[in-house]
């Protein structure tokens, strides 16, 4: 067998036992020639169907409200320190909310997830609209809730959890020695204690990363 492809293989191996790859492992599937691409995407799949099987759900997401964010990840189109022609708007009314949630859920959603730009919710009456909203999407609709709220206070947390709120939005993008080249307006430790925050309130946490 190729050496390349063994190594793919145990790799793999590696993964479905729980154990994480280091990074000269990362850096050898990241360098894999042309001709064993398809053996590592076959083999990512059999790690997929390890972990998660043949099932998928879908998830919704809403843009509630849109552009101006005071924060610079460069990455993003909501930021306001760039001109990327985002459509602008207020936060979304619950009635408009319940509305999408609704027509997400009879086109097969599972989680319907709330997003807003902006570094957090510093306007108390706002962020009582969102959780009233969160409420009555769980009254009315079978969705779990979803939010993507910026980095959130312990209170907060709490708050949406009592709510219906299942699971909080929060991506650190790259790895920490990168971060201050996509973002300047908040740190990657400010991202870490959040997730500790969204764990310690009894929340999933969602999180991912840009390839």
């Amino acid at each position: 067998m190729d050496s390349s492809v063994a190594s793919i293989m145990n790799c793999a191996d590696q993964v479905i036992k729980g154990i994480p790859l280091d990074r000269k492992q990362a850096r050898a599937l990241m360098h894999t020639e042309a001709h064993d691409t398809l053996f590592l995407l076959a083999s990512a799949d059999r790690i997929r169907q390890y972990f998660c099987g043949d099932s998928i759900s879908f998830c919704a997401d809403i843009n509630a409200r849109s552009g101006r964010c005071t924060e610079d990840c460069r990455f993003c189109a909501q930021s306001g320190y760039y001109h990327t022609g985002v459509k602008e708007y207020a936060l979304r009314s619950e009635e408009d909310l319940l509305r999408q949630a609704k027509a997400a859920e009879a086109y097969g959603a599972a989680r319907f997830g709330i997003v807003t730009s902006g570094r957090g919710q510093e306007d108390p009456v706002q962020f009582r609209h969102i959780v009233s909203a969160v409420r009555k999407i769980r009254e009315e609709t079978g969705l779990e809730v979803c939010c993507s709220l910026g980095l959130l206070t312990e209170e907060q947390l709490n708050v949406l959890r009592e709510a219906g709120a299942v699971r909080i939005h929060c991506n650190l993008e790259t790895s920490e020695r990168n971060f201050p080249n996509i973002c300047t307006t908040h740190t990657y430790q400010d991202k870490i204690r959040h997730i500790r925050r969204i764990r310690e309130a009894g929340l999933e946490v969602c999180c991912g990363g840009i390839l």
